[in-house]
């Protein structure tokens, strides 16, 4: 302590002088203190220093950010280097409890409590105290660092980072080295006397060891925010202040960093962090339980988690050395069952009946029930060991009656893996990834005391609610990311149908992975069409998922055991939606109905369906349709009885009475009856596939499924306009770009080749350019008329007061027709009737 003392007073004099030095030098004379002698105690100064350096925010000038942010950087530099020798001399309690925000609890009272008598006793309790204030300053340094992580340099942030992974290394190696060295010596201890209760414990294997600390103030960094750089504390965990923390979270390039240097690469770092996410979503620490934001950090960082590892092979890659040597027996053997043989206590065999379970799934149900229990400390091997007594006691108590087989059978169950045999296991690794999705997705509700002490309302959601935008965004990866790595993916069956009756997208998206769970995991859904087909409304062609939805549909639907009248109902639904669903969905709709009708014969009578000798496929002509459309049961809508009358508006009746095609490009409009063709011709003609024999074996959805507006205005425009060249380099001209204002002979152009072009959006000169092409027209008219008659006169040779009054008739007749198709050629000229653009901007 004389050290202590006076390092102290040469602080105190060299802070003197700390005034005129900036703050970097003052960050490396605390740096040159600590390395000249072993003195501990500039760790509170450069602590201290470091606090202050943090609280410098945009209220400061750029030069002193930036010479704040030099000098903490330093500074997080000094302290890491400090806290990782003092972790490889073995001089940080790594081994006692850590609390639920990460920081190492005190253990000395026990020592305070009795006044030290002997000069032995005096030294441990100098001793305890010392490591006692090197746990305080362990507990600073951590809560600094995961403040850093929120600060508003990109820079600090990721290094922050980067020393929080270091220290974890460091601080998991002593931990290792801490408790092997304990059960060393435990076990060298000599027994008190012979008696068997006394004898000493079989000496176990070294075991490697994670550290709870760091690593949960990390991650709940991570996924509940940073520590609020300008509330910091002193590092007494357990009876100091509540961390107050920055609800809105890290930045993305830090939680991106984590996720793709450490969580996607390192078997140890993944494994520690979902156990993390379930500890804080299942029992919440005081610092994050009112947090409205909890579970929607969470999602962000599960959601990026896509490196599951499928075997044991693949767990090969480690971030702490010592968890990289595989535990003994965990090296792929594995007990067979032997069918028929059994031990019990007095060594007689005992038949055992094979139920047909596999050993993997008991596995999984233990890794489940076991490894993430309430019990869950890391380096708590003395606090397990007593609640693993008292728990052996009340099994004692319960299977008393059972006989010895019995109890034998509950402690093997009971049997818990340690952290390096758990992340061996791919079954365990499976159960963490299952446990932190199943908390997350199915979250607990606060009780009414830690409502209370939350602030908030009892019985509300742990870590608030999850927006729309992010159950889509879960929904959309269930089927394939989330759920074939889960253990038991039935249990989110909850969950997936509170999702169905939200309806809309969100029962939409929902319907893939209740699908996945029907087929492939046996889930019990008896109502799953009924659901289905309910979801069939008047939005369900308008949505933005429209193609997903059709093409799951398909999906759905294409099982020949399914009955007809089911899926008639559902292809009658559809038809009567597309009457008011967009050109695009109509396009898909089709197609679709057509692979449902090849694919259940049956239902072919729908095409072709007569009622008293009037067919329903042209229209209804006064003939009630027997289609039940507010049914909710498909098996009882009468859709059978009906017809596909409403797909048959769209063109597809012309050519069941002999037309070309309706009113398509270049078919007869006279053959054409009003309301036997969809105003798209596109969408005619695709109509009539339905109209024709059904030779096709099926349509391939796909190609109909991206069809937009975009799409179908192209392919009509690309009939019907001509697309000009340039006379330079005989490139493409775009079809409409002449009819624009400004473009290609518009707007004033004096290209003589462009006089029967008009502006969609005619201007001034487009007005008189084309009022003199429209005098220039009837001129040569007036001049091709006179040409007739001198050639008639010449012919004749006679004057037109000889014609006698037939010829003059038959000749006026002519003249008349002349007349008319030289006008309408005019107005096709001058009005452009013959564009597009023009026909649907009718400017006349």
């Amino acid at each position: 302590m004389a050290k202590a003392t006076s390092s102290k007073k040469a602080g105190s004099s060299a802070s003197s002088g700390s005034a005129t030095k900036s703050p970097l030098e003052q960050v490396q004379a605390l740096q040159a203190a600590l390395l000249s002698s072993s003195d501990l105690n500039p760790l509170s100064d450069l602590l201290t220093i470091s606090k202050k350096l943090a609280k410098v925010g945009d209220d400061s000038t750029s030069k002193e950010r930036k010479e704040a942010a030099a000098a903490l950087h330093r500074a997080s530099l000094v302290l890491v280097r400090a806290m990782k020798s003092l972790s490889g001399e073995d001089r940080i309690p790594f081994d006692k409890d850590v609390d639920q925000d990460g920081y190492i609890l005190s253990y000395g009272a026990k020592a305070g409590n009795k006044v030290a008598t002997t000069a032995s006793a005096q030294a441990k309790e100098a001793q305890a105290k010392v490591e006692d204030w090197i746990r305080m300053r362990w507990n600073e340094t951590i809560e600094l660092l995961c403040g850093l992580l929120g600060h508003s340099v990109e820079g600090l942030r990721l290094e922050a980072l980067q020393m929080l992974v270091e220290l974890q290394t460091s601080a998991s190696s002593s931990l290792t080295r801490i408790t092997n060295a304990a059960s060393a010596a435990k076990a060298q201890t000599k027994p008190a006397s012979g008696s068997k209760k006394d004898a000493p414990e079989p000496v176990q294997s070294p075991a490697a060891l994670w550290s709870a600390s760091p690593w949960r103030a990390l991650s709940l960094a991570l996924i509940a925010g940073p520590p609020s750089l300008a509330n910091l504390g002193h590092g007494d965990a357990g009876t100091r202040y509540q961390v107050v923390r920055v609800e809105a979270g890290v930045s993305e390039d830090v939680r991106t960093k984590f996720v793709q240097s450490g969580l996607q690469e390192y078997d140890d770092v993944r494994f520690a962090t979902l156990r993390e996410i379930s500890h804080a979503l299942r029992k919440p620490s005081a610092s994050i339980i009112g947090n409205q934001l909890l579970r929607a950090h969470t999602l962000t960082l599960l959601i990026q988690l896509t490196a599951i590892p499928l075997s044991s092979d693949d767990l090969n890659n480690f971030l702490v050395d010592e968890l990289s040597i595989p535990p003994p027996g965990a090296a792929g053997k594995k007990k067979k069952k032997t069918k028929g043989a059994g031990s019990s206590a007095n060594g007689k065999n005992l038949s055992v009946v094979d139920d047909g379970d596999s050993e993997a799934e008991e596995e999984q149900e233990d890794d489940m029930a076991g490894w993430f229990s309430d019990s869950d400390d890391e380096g708590g091997a003395r606090a397990g060991a007593t609640a693993g007594e008292q728990r052996r006691a009340a099994d004692k108590k319960s299977f008393g009656g059972l006989g010895s087989a019995a109890r034998s059978a509950a402690a093997s169950k009971r049997k818990q893996k340690t952290f390096h045999q758990a992340m061996h296991s791919i079954n365990a690794q499976r159960s963490a990834f299952s446990t932190a999705w199943l908390d997350l997705l199915l979250p607990r509700r606060k009780t009414a005391d830690s409502a209370t002490a939350a602030g908030v309302l009892p019985n509300s959601i742990i870590g608030g609610m999850l927006s729309l935008a992010a159950t889509h965004e879960v929904l959309v990866r269930l089927h394939a990311q989330i759920l074939p790595h889960l253990t038991k993916p039935t249990m989110l069956h909850d969950f997936l149908v509170s999702c169905l009756d939200s309806r809309g997208a969100t029962a939409l998206l929902a319907l893939n992975a209740i699908f996945t769970l029907v087929t492939k995991y046996n889930l019990d859904y008896p109502h799953f069409y009924t659901r289905l087909y309910s979801m069939l409304d008047a939005s369900v062609l308008h949505m933005k998922y429209r193609a997903r939805f059709l093409h799951m549909l398909e999906t759905f639907l294409s099982s020949t055991h399914l009955s007809s009248a089911l899926v008639a109902s559902f292809v009658k639904r559809l038809s009567r939606l597309s009457l008011r669903a967009p050109p695009a969905a109509i396009a898909s709709v089709v197609p679709f109905v057509y692979n449902l009708l090849k694919k259940h014969p049956r239902c072919l009578s729908m095409v072709h369906k007569e009622w008293d000798g009037d067919r329903l496929n042209i229209g209804p002509a006064g003939v009630s349709d027997p289609f039940d459309p507010l049914g909710t049961d498909p098996l009882n809508t009468q859709a059978l009885e009906s017809s596909l009358w409403e797909l048959a508006s769209f063109g597809a009746a012309a050519v069941a009475k002999g037309n070309s095609g309706g009113p398509a490009m270049g078919a007869d409009e006279e053959s054409v009856l009003p309301g036997e063709a969809h105003y798209l011709g596109s969408v005619t003609s695709l109509a009539r596939i339905l109209a024709e024999p059904f030779t096709r074996e099926r349509y391939s959805l796909d190609d109909f499924l991206d069809i937009t507006y975009g799409t179908l205005f192209e392919t009509e425009t690309r009939k019907t306009l001509n697309r000009p060249k340039d006379g330079v380099g005989k490139k493409r001209i775009p079809a409409l770009a002449y009819s624009l204002p400004g473009g290609f002979g518009a707007g004033g152009s004096t290209d003589v080749t462009a006089h029967n072009r008009v502006d969609v959006f005619p201007s001034t000169s487009g007005r008189l350019r084309a009022k003199a092409s429209l005098a220039e027209a009837e001129k040569q008219e007036q001049e091709e008329v006179e040409r007739e008659r001198a050639e008639r006169k010449r012919k004749l040779g006679q004057d037109d007061d000889e014609e006698d009054d037939e010829e003059r008739e038959a000749r006026e007749a002519i003249e008349e027709l002349k007349r008319a198709e030289r006008a309408k050629k005019r107005k096709v000229d001058q009005t452009g009737t013959h564009d597009v653009c023009a026909m649907l901007f009718s400017f006349a």
